[in-house]
C-alpha cells in the first residue's frame, strides 16, 4: 500500500485572462541571466 503521494504542479507559461496576458517567467527556463527588458522583448506576441 501507498502511504504518501507528493504531487507538485508549475505554473504555466502564459496565462490569458480577460483584459491581460501573464507571462510567468519562473516557469521559464529562457529568463534564467535576463532582465525584464530582455523577457518582455522574447514574449509571444511580440513582432
Amino acid at each position: 500500500m501507498i502511504e504518501e503521494v507528493t504531487v507538485k504542479a508549475r505554473k504555466p507559461l502564459i496565462e490569458i485572462q480577460a483584459d491581460k496576458m501573464i507571462l510567468n517567467t519562473d516557469a521559464s527556463i529562457s529568463a534564467v541571466g535576463s532582465n525584464g527588458l530582455d523577457l518582455l522583448r522574447k514574449a509571444p506576441g511580440n513582432d
